[in-house]
């Protein structure tokens, strides 16, 4: 689960049988999503908690594993490496340091849209409301100000919201915002246009 700042959560398990062993982790994950200059970067943390057991005995096993990602837009994936080491009491630990690769949860390309209801006050100043709707459908929304500048023909507009920050100038017509520069942090990532 990823919060409007940009930070990751979540928990699993994994079951498995090796040498006659059955073998049950569970795991948490913390990390954070963040993006400067069109690169994603993922880091997470795991700590697994788990057994396994021959039927007779059964051994508590542990572990923690870090992982850095790049989102590779082309193939859809998280690309980079693990570091850690899983533990198995009575037997020792295990380092694990290896390349990992991991799909993009689907619905979730980067992709997003601006939906603005923009009022003007005045003929100059601008209030409204709005949201950025990411691919997948989550949306945040934003409150709007802003002004607009008849010498120019062009408006200013900011929105603000619980994970969303946009400030962006351009010129408006009705049912239109042509949009010129675009400063924006949306779920802890930074753009800009």
């Amino acid at each position: 689960v990823q919060d409007n700042s940009g930070k990751l959560s979540g928990n699993g398990f994994a079951n498995a049988t090796e040498e006659g062993f059955d073998i049950a982790l569970n795991f948490t994950l913390l990390g954070s999503v963040k993006g400067k200059d069109n690169i994603t970067t993922v880091k997470l943390t795991m700590k697994i908690t788990g057994t396994a057991s021959d039927g007779f005995q059964v051994i508590p096993v542990s572990g923690n594993l870090k992982f850095n990602f790049a989102v590779d837009n082309a193939s859809s994936q998280l690309l980079g490496a693990v570091k850690g080491k899983i533990c198995v009491q009575g037997l020792g630990c295990a380092p694990i340091d290896e390349a990992a690769q991991f799909a993009i949860p689907e619905g979730s390309d980067g992709d997003w849209t601006l939906v603005m209801d923009i009022d003007s006050l005045d003929g100059k100043a601008l209030a409204g409301t709005g949201a950025a709707v990411l691919s997948n459908g989550r949306a945040l929304p934003v409150a709007l100000s802003g002004k607009y500048a008849s010498t120019s023909d062009t408006s200013k507009v900011t929105l603000k919201g619980d994970g969303a920050k946009l400030t962006l100038q351009g010129n408006a017509t009705p049912g239109v915002f042509a949009i010129h520069t675009l400063k924006a942090k949306l779920l802890g990532q930074r753009l800009s246009q």
